[in-house]
């Protein structure tokens, strides 16, 4: 009878393991239905692999695996990001319940899902076998803690009431949307989840970190970009798209150098514009009424004034993170709200050429422009008449008083033009005393008493250069010199606020030019007219200008200066001489006939606009700089929302 239980319990035993074995592989195989659970786990996606999960289907019988990725942009100027109640609920540990789908977060409201903790990286390594979004993300967060620190804090210096603001001048910021995936929509050709962004904003993306595309053609599928310690680039995935890859070669960081003397820095909160001492990164603007907010980017401020890293670095490679970069990117001139000044994209020498057909179209007579450009271009390589001072005289002031952080890319890969170069403006201010000598008027004295102020400063008459840019040896200069350097900042500031105040207000009829209707017109001064004609008078003259430099005996203030390049001076000098049948083209086209003679004082007014126009633009190229890129991306990709993926 013993003999005969042990049998039985032996053969219990024996049949409840097979049971266990039985039920254990049935649960193996419904457990492995979770297709890339496995892919989607922090080993692989850093934080964001704590939020995958399994999700059971009962009308199936099966796991689908649940996972969530960025979709990267760079926020619009005004962009509504989420209020501190769904930054909360995203700090849960479970997003189930959440609606993730119309929230836009910024990089810091995120920290925790970018920089990954200690014991993470010590056990699956620094990056290992993640996605390289992880990586692009946690660049993408260092530098722009950088690029705010730079942009918005230097000095105290509020823009003046007059300052125009628009939406070309907005500070755009990164922003994540995040997005719950399903695996089960996954192509097999893809092995690890994949980060969302579009063409126009990874273009922006790279500018952020300070990296410069070497390829750009997404027609072709080619997209390749270079950086300090970084490199981005693609490949076609079928069913997919273009996916890009994001590879760090490594990062130095900035070194801890004072770069400014820290009794220049204001002791307390209360200066406008200011926040509190220990306010840091972009501020989320609650409205209360709508319970929704804006992203901005704050007055950056270090809790410990005397530990400021140098920003040498960052003020040299990095460009202004405003809305109007994207333009200058992708070879536009941004328009000028306040000036009715529409963008014109001026990237490829065909795109010139259409322009200055438009421009033979609208005229009397046709003035065979785009011939006459080329022949000017035959004459010095890479020079085009006119086009390149279209950038100062129309762009908005993208950059601001309080920071020195002015770079710009350049919208083309030509030369600078007149109003960039230390010749121009010699010429312009000598000619500009003899003028006001002979015609004064409130404006013109107006104008000079600026240069007069200007040129105390060194900085004004420089070699064209050094114009908008701070050496590494100024970031650790004496007092003396630090305040010598934001006291023509300031100035010069303030002179550009105040030209476009002038223009703005003259402006009677903004579009006028711009119309093909004369009828409907509102007789009167239009900005955009003097534009175009003095584009015209560019063209036209610069031949003029070269016959008379060869035949006129060198004037007594080149002196000093390169002679090799006074074919420039021979340019602002054949303007001047010019002006005066600049003011009739200007006013044949924007005054009646019937009307001339009742406003004999209109002609004066061009005058006065036209030297102000010139004046502003000197300004602004000593506000920003213009920084020359390997190429122009094409203009029909700017805000393309063509999907690009990177993995």
């Amino acid at each position: 009878m013993a003999e005969i239980d042990a049998t039985a319990l032996t053969a219990l035993i024996i049949s409840l393991v097979a049971l266990v074995v039985a039920v254990g592989q049935i649960l193996q195989q419904y457990v492995a239905t979770a297709d890339g659970y496995r892919r989607c786990l922090p080993s692989v996606m850093g934080q964001w692999g704590t939020k995958s999960e399994r999700r059971w289907r009962f009308m199936e019988f099966r796991f689908e695996t649940i996972y969530y990725v960025p979709s990267i942009s760079v926020g619009p100027p005004g962009v509504v990001v989420a209020d501190s109640k769904s930054i909360s609920e995203l700090r849960q540990k479970d997003w189930r319940k959440i609606d993730l789908s119309n929230s836009t977060y910024t990089l810091k409201s995120i920290e925790p899902l970018i920089n990954d903790t200690e014991e993470h990286k010590r056990k699956y390594g620094d990056y290992g076998a993640m996605v390289c979004w992880v990586a692009f993300l946690e660049r993408l967060y260092e530098r722009q803690k950088e690029i705010e620190d730079a942009f918005e804090w230097w000095w105290p210096a509020p823009e003046s009431k007059d300052f125009q603001r628009h939406v070309n001048t907005m500070p755009t910021i990164p922003c994540v949307r995040i997005l719950r995936r399903s695996w089960d929509f996954m192509p097999p050709e893809v092995v690890r989840p994949l980060c969302e962004t579009t063409i126009s904003d990874i273009a922006l993306l790279v500018l952020r970190l300070g990296m410069s595309w070497k390829e750009f053609n997404p027609a072709n599928r080619k997209l390749r970009a270079e950086g300090p310690g970084s490199l981005i680039t693609s490949r076609y995935v079928p069913s997919v798209g273009l996916c890009l890859e994001y590879i760090t070669t490594g990062y130095a960081k900035v070194s801890k150098e004072p770069i400014r003397p820290t009794t220049d820095r204001p002791k307390a909160a209360g200066i406008q514009g200011d926040p509190a001492p220990d306010q840091v990164g972009p501020v989320i603007e609650v409205n209360s009424k709508t319970n929704k907010s804006r992203a901005t980017i704050s007055s950056y401020q270090s809790k410990s004034t005397r530990e400021s890293p140098s920003l040498g670095p960052v003020l040299l490679n990095s460009f202004l993170p405003v809305d109007g970069v994207s333009y200058f990117l992708f070879g536009i001139v941004p328009g000028n709200d306040s000036l009715s000044c529409f963008s014109r994209p001026l990237g490829t020498l065909n795109e010139i050429k259409e322009f200055l057909d438009f421009l033979d179209s609208t005229a009397e007579k046709s003035s065979n422009l785009p011939g006459l450009l080329v022949e000017a271009m035959k004459h010095r390589e890479g020079w085009i008449p006119g086009f390149n001072d279209i950038i100062p005289i129309t762009a908005p002031k993208l950059g601001r008083k309080s920071s020195p952080l002015c770079n710009l890319p350049m919208p083309n890969t030509y030369s600078a033009g007149v109003l960039r170069t230390e010749e121009g403006l010699f010429t312009f201010c000598e000619r500009l005393k003899e003028y006001v000598e002979e015609h004064p008027s409130k404006q013109l004295k107006s104008i000079q008493d600026f240069v007069e102020k200007l040129e105390k400063h060194i900085e004004w008459k420089a070699n064209d250069s050094v114009w908008a840019s701070i050496s590494p040896a100024e970031h650790i200069s004496p007092q003396e010199a630090y305040n010598a350097r934001k006291g023509f900042h300031v100035l010069v500031h303030d002179a550009l606020d105040e030209a476009e105040k002038h223009l703005r207000l003259i402006n009677v009829d903004p579009h006028g030019s711009i119309h093909n209707h004369k009828t409907e017109l509102k007789h009167g001064f239009c900005y955009d007219t003097l534009v175009v004609e003095h584009l015209r008078m560019s063209i036209t003259s610069y031949k003029t200008a070269m016959y008379n430099m060869d035949k006129t005996p060198m004037p007594k203030h080149w002196k000093g200066m390169d002679k090799g390049r006074s074919w420039l001076s021979a340019c602002m000098n054949q303007y001047w001489d010019e002006l005066e049948e600049l003011a009739k083209s200007v006013e044949k086209i924007t005054v009646p006939p019937d009307r001339i003679r009742v406003e004999p004082d209109y002609r004066l007014l061009v005058v006065d606009a036209w030297v102000t126009m010139i004046f502003r633009a000197f300004c602004w190229h000593h506000c920003h700089r213009l920084v020359a890129v390997k190429i122009v991306l094409p203009s029909e990709w700017h805000g393309s929302r063509m999907p690009v993926y990177i993995g």
